[in-house]
C-alpha cells in the first residue's frame, strides 16, 4: 500500500466552539470522517488519521495481541489508544470539533499547531510543541542517534 504522505505545517485558530479549520491539502486524504485520538506520551497532542490508514493500525495492532506479541506496556498503549479515539466528519467549511476532553489533554486553547507525519496528521498547541521540540533537539545535541534516509 502507498503511503499518504502528509507533510507541512499549518497555523490556525480554534474558534469558541472548539473547531479547527483542516488545510484544504488534507481534505481529500482524510476523507470527510476520520480518527482522531491522544497521541501517546511523551507526545502531548492529537493524531488524526483516514479511516483505512487507522483500520490497518487497529488491524496491527489487533494481531500482535492474539499473537502474545505484546508486552504490558504495550497493551495498556493499545488500551488507551482505544480509549481515547473519536470519530469526527468535517462540516462543509472543511472544520472538525475537537472534543473538551481532546482539547484538554492537548493544551488546546485558541490555535493549534497541524503537522503532517507521513501517514497521519499531528495536532498540537504550538507553546507545547515548541518545548517539547527544543527538548528533543537537546538531547539530539547530546548524543541521541539520528535517523539516517
Amino acid at each position: 500500500m502507498a503511503y499518504m504522505k502528509f507533510k507541512g505545517t499549518y497555523l490556525h485558530g480554534l474558534d469558541a466552539k472548539k473547531r479547527l479549520f483542516i488545510p484544504s491539502k488534507y481534505r481529500e486524504a482524510l476523507g470527510s470522517s476520520f480518527v482522531i485520538c491522544r497521541a501517546p506520551l511523551p507526545n502531548i497532542g492529537i493524531y488524526a488519521f483516514p479511516e483505512e490508514t487507522w483500520d490497518e493500525l487497529c488491524d496491527e495492532l489487533n494481531t500482535k495481541n492474539a499473537q502474545g506479541e505484546l508486552t504490558p506496556e504495550q497493551e495498556w498503549e493499545r488500551r488507551n489508544l482505544y480509549r481515547y479515539s473519536e470519530d469526527v466528519t468535517m462540516d462543509s467549511q472543511g472544520r472538525i470539533t475537537i472534543s473538551p476532553q481532546m482539547c484538554a489533554y492537548a493544551g488546546l486553547t485558541s490555535e493549534a499547531l497541524i503537522i503532517g507525519n507521513m501517514k497521519r496528521l499531528e495536532i498540537w498547541d504550538p507553546a507545547t510543541f515548541e518545548r517539547i521540540e527544543q527538548e528533543s533537539l537537546h538531547g539530539a545535541a547530546v548524543g541521541t542517534p539520528k535517523l539516517n534516509f
